[in-house]
This record gives structure tokens, C-alpha cells and sequence, in this order.
């Protein structure tokens, strides 16, 4: 719908059979599922990206680089955001778990009807 809006006549079901056929592929290989982004589709289909619309292509190459690159560096970028902030992080997650805390002992506390009572956290 969005290629179609933007005066695109794409295969439809050339794309899904392609989509689908990649994700059996690299499913092996950790991949989860490849799908047909439409955040990017969007971004790409618009003038944004370029005004011919021949050449709009690049944003989604552009996008595609950037994807891989971030993949291929992505735990040196987690390892960078633990070592610089992970005091931070530990102690946002500590105060986001005290909200349950005295609803899950006021809980635990009730009588129940025999059965163990695990406390959960909930949000």
C-alpha cells in the first residue's frame, strides 16, 4: 500500500515469496525473520529521499550499510554503554523494580488458599 501511494508498482507477490525464501535461508544463521521494513520502505519511498523517484534507492542502500555495520560492531557498542554508564543503568533498574516491591509483600502476606505464593513483579 505504501510502495502503491508513493506510484510504485511493486511485485507483491514476488517480495513476499523472496522475504520468505531469505528468512528460511538464514534462520541457521541466528537470523529471526527478514521482513519487508516499512519504517524504511517509508522513509525511502518519500521525497525525503531523494526528489527523482529513480534514485530514491539510495537512502535504502544507505540504510541497509548501516544496518550491517551496526550488526557487525553492536556488542562493541553494548560493551561501550556498560563500561561508560553501567552504574546508571544498574541503578535505573533497581528503582523500576521497587514499584512491585511492597505490592508483591502486601500479596504474600494474605492468606491464601494453601497454595505457594511466588511474588511477581507486574507492570
Amino acid at each position: 500500500m505504501l510502495l502503491h501511494t508513493n506510484g510504485y508498482a511493486p511485485n507483491d507477490r514476488l517480495l513476499l515469496s523472496g522475504s520468505s525464501i531469505a528468512s528460511m535461508l538464514f534462520v541457521p544463521f541466528g537470523s529471526r525473520a527478514i521482513n519487508l521494513a516499512a519504517v524504511t520502505a517509508g522513509i525511502c519511498c518519500g521525497r525525503d529521499a531523494h526528489d527523482d523517484p529513480a534514485k530514491r534507492y539510495v537512502a535504502g542502500a544507505e540504510g541497509w550499510a548501516f544496518f550491517i555495520l551496526f550488526r557487525l560492531f553492536s556488542s562493541s557498542i553494548v560493551e561501550l554503554f556498560v563500561a561508560v554508564l553501567g552504574e546508571p543503568i544498574i541503578a535505573m533498574s533497581g528503582v523500576a523494580l521497587l514499584g512491585g516491591c511492597p505490592r508483591e509483600k502486601t500479596a504474600a502476606r494474605q492468606p491464601s488458599s494453601g497454595h505457594l505464593r511466588i511474588p511477581r513483579f507486574r507492570r
